[in-house]
């Protein structure tokens, strides 16, 4: 079995003066939901083998906060800018290319990426991942070779505006 939790990146700046929407940053909003999820997944007991994030600076900023939330070191977030424009098969091509050493994944990007994965490998029906929610997966699969779609069972979906205000 593998578990894979999707997390779209935080709220983002949209009034920010970033030169692309690559650049762009967290809002305040995002920069307090990232370590208030970080804290309920703590809470959780989930602590990834691995964090993975789109290296946009909004996904790749929610992937530190989170990283830092859970005690694990911020430079060991992997960051694979094909996350960022990537559709649900891509994403799933990225997946697959996962060592099988890494039981646990937990991959930071965007939507409506994000969601049509979650949607495709479980065969849940969501309209749209909001930001920093959290998404898990339980794979029935021993190897990310083998990650094919329908082959997920969701374990947890929380989002940032149902958790309480403080960490």
């Amino acid at each position: 079995m593998k578990t894979l939790y999707l997390i779209r990146h935080a709220k983002s700046a949209w009034d920010s003066t970033a030169s692309s929407d690559f650049d762009r940053p967290l809002n305040e909003r995002g920069r307090s939901d990232a370590p208030r999820m970080a804290a309920f997944l703590r809470a959780q007991q989930i602590v990834p083998d691995q964090i993975v994030s789109s290296s946009a600076i909004r996904a790749n900023t929610t992937a530190r906060l989170i990283a830092r939330g859970l005690d694990q070191d911020e430079s060991s977030v992997m960051l694979d800018r094909r996350i960022y424009l990537a559709d649900v098969h891509q994403l799933q091509s990225i997946l697959r290319e996962f060592p099988d050493s890494w039981q646990s994944v937990m991959v930071i990007g965007h939507n409506p990426t994000l969601t049509d994965c979650a949607n495709a490998l479980t065969g849940d029906v969501l309209n749209s991942l909001p930001t920093c929610s959290v998404y898990g997966i339980r794979l029935a699969i021993d190897s990310w070779l083998k990650l094919r779609n329908g082959v997920g069972e969701r374990i947890l979906y929380q989002v940032p505006k149902e958790l309480t205000e403080s960490p």
